[in-house]
């Protein structure tokens, strides 16, 4: 079985932090490949929801497509950082390459995320469900939406979307969050959310 879209992420930013890591690239080397990694997943991410809902990448909406590009800046704007703690962190310097796989993790996740939010913009009448990941145990907010079903729009509107950058209705702030709204037949929770901690 072909490996899928959040596989390939993976393996291309663990492959682009090891590579710099272990001065097989340099930083330009490393720059340009995060650069064209971040693109090409975050674009897969955001086509990957829209397709849940049966939405082909040539009919996003100018919206949408204004969202896609938006998270490709948001997602770029980390690479410096990313850069700066590899070079700290460098096999030539002592560093181990685990806490720096730890850090490139936090970038996998979000394609997860970005999947969501197509999702959720795609899917616009669509019901999702919160499902808490492994991770939100201890995140009041996400334990208070496990299992509560809204329509896509709703979540969307509502700005309540995990793995979501920024996510500031929620305990976690969505960046480090492991939940994920997925398409249900289950009937819609019944009145108004629960406020969130």
């Amino acid at each position: 079985m072909p490996p899928s879209g959040e596989d390939r992420y993976r393996r291309a930013i663990r492959g682009a932090v090891r590579g710099y890591w272990s001065g097989v690239i340099d930083y330009g080397q490393f720059f340009d490949m995060m650069l064209t990694t971040t693109r090409a997943g975050v674009t897969d991410a955001y086509h990957a929801g829209a397709r849940d809902c049966g939405i082909l990448p040539s009919e996003l909406t100018p919206l949408e497509r204004g969202a896609l590009e938006y998270n490709i800046r948001f997602e770029n704007q980390w690479i410096q950082g990313l850069a700066e703690a590899i070079d700290a962190g460098s096999k030539a310097n002592g560093g181990k390459l685990t806490p720096l796989f730890n850090r490139a993790d936090i970038w996998i996740g979000r394609w997860v995320g970005i999947r969501s939010e197509a999702r959720a913009a795609a899917c616009a009448d669509q019901k999702l469900e919160w499902v808490q990941g492994a991770t939100e145990q201890g995140c009041p907010s996400c334990s208070k939406l496990s299992g509560k079903v809204k329509r896509a729009s709703w979540w969307y509107e509502n700005g309540i979307l995990p793995r979501v950058h920024a996510s500031s209705k929620l305990a976690c702030g969505g960046w480090h969050c492991d939940c994920e709204l997925v398409p249900t037949d289950k009937p819609c929770s019944p009145g108004s959310m629960p406020s969130l901690p």
